[in-house]
């Protein structure tokens, strides 16, 4: 009875930590999100990343530090931060803006051979059409056409 007990109250508060930890993210990314000061959200971002888990925000997270790193001209950076995200984020997450911004990142380096690759590689996979309405609700995300704002921010 009481080894059971304690089996239960075990449960119930790993349970808990996991609640809490998904919560923290959620919590962080909006930060983020809502930051102005770029240097400060790439911080988060990599913060939430470093957490190794397998969450929705720690792919979102890389996916907006590409953006920004793009966005600052960091264009090999970000094309190894794409790369991971097109190949290995859960398939809900991926869209077409996200490939698109592969690509542009590719063409900004000089790298046709792997741009031409990569556009194979990716043109078979299935993504889901995005839906801007739904995905600002749920995930801040931003499309390419944001990047302006974003090289607005404070670096």
């Amino acid at each position: 009875m009481k080894l059971s007990n304690n089996i239960f109250l075990l449960i119930i508060l790993s349970s808990f930590t996991f609640t809490q930890q998904a919560k923290n993210l959620a919590l962080d990314y909006e930060k983020a999100l809502r930051l102005t000061n770029a240097n400060e959200a790439l911080k988060i971002y990599e913060s939430i990343i470093n957490t190794n888990e397998d969450s929705d925000y720690v792919w979102l997270s890389k996916l907006k530090k590409a953006e920004m790193l793009y966005a600052k001209g960091s264009y090999i950076t970000s094309s190894n931060l794409l790369k991971e995200f097109n190949l290995n984020a859960p398939l809900h997450l991926q869209n077409q803006s996200s490939k698109d911004l592969l690509f542009k990142s590719f063409d900004a380096i000089g790298e046709t051979d792997s741009l031409k690759v990569y556009q194979k590689l990716l043109s078979s996979k299935k993504t889901k059409k995005i839906n801007r309405n739904h995905l600002l609700k749920k995930y801040g995300l931003f499309n390419l056409v944001h990047f302006q704002r974003l090289r607005m921010l404070k670096y």
